[in-house]
């Protein structure tokens, strides 16, 4: 009995320590080694070719001016007459280098600047062609001209407009309707005979400049037109 009762106790003993064991080593089983985790390489991202730079934009030449008269023409400015180039000069203005046209009006001497770019817009012109004095004379010539009966002032803001384009022909008519009033009225205006001279003088220049001729004798032919002109009027 009492041998029974120390086997059950050893019994009891061993079964304890079997699942302490047991744990042991399960615990010691569980302590794994750690696990190396090797990463692998990041990947390389290739890098954009870096954008060129523009070109920078090529500089802006402005277009070489064309001299159309050289020093020593003859080049006629609009309602100021035929002037001779005396020089051409250059300067600063506004920052910018500018070529211009010294003139001297044959008229008066005065001396005009005209800034070389801006002279065909302006009106500078070269002396008319013996083309274009045939052309005038024929105008001058002209009888049958309607009178302007406006009154005399309305009728200068009219020939005033006529002299400021420039035009060598209607400088010729503004000569010939004024004559034309003149014989039929005997009288005009201060202002319109004014005109008449101005129209007179700056036809006058122009056509002994282009055929090298005197204003003298220039102004005996045109002088011979009207008066065969006036007696023609008259007789009729």
């Amino acid at each position: 009995m009492h041998a029974r009762t120390l086997e059950a106790k050893k019994a009891t003993k061993e079964a304890t320590k079997a699942p302490a064991k047991a744990a042991a080593k399960i615990t010691m089983a569980s302590k794994a080694a750690p696990v190396k985790v090797s990463l692998a390489p990041a990947a390389k991202v290739a890098k954009a070719p870096a954008k060129a730079a523009a070109p920078a934009p090529a500089p802006v030449v402005a277009a070489p001016v064309v001299n159309a008269f050289k020093v020593g023409d003859h080049a006629v400015y609009p309602a100021r007459g035929v002037a001779e180039i005396v020089s051409i000069e250059e300067k600063d203005i506004a920052g910018k280098r500018q070529s211009f046209y010294v003139l001297r009006l044959l008229d008066t001497d005065h001396k005009i600047m005209v800034p070389v770019a801006n002279a065909a817009n302006i009106g500078l012109r070269k002396p008319i062609s013996e083309g274009d004095i045939r052309r005038i004379f024929q105008i001058l010539k002209v009888k049958d001209v309607p009178i302007d009966t406006q009154t005399w002032n309305r009728r200068q803001r009219a020939f005033v407009e006529k002299l400021s384009t420039g035009s060598v022909f209607e400088v010729a008519e503004v000569m010939r309707d004024l004559e034309r009033v003149k014989d039929v009225k005997d009288a005009l205006s201060f202002s319109e005979r004014q005109m008449l001279e101005r129209a007179r003088q700056l036809l006058i220049k122009e056509i002994a400049v282009s055929r090298n001729k005197t204003d003298d004798v220039v102004r005996a032919q045109i002088d011979a037109l009207f008066a065969a002109a006036s007696r023609s009027a008259k007789s009729n």
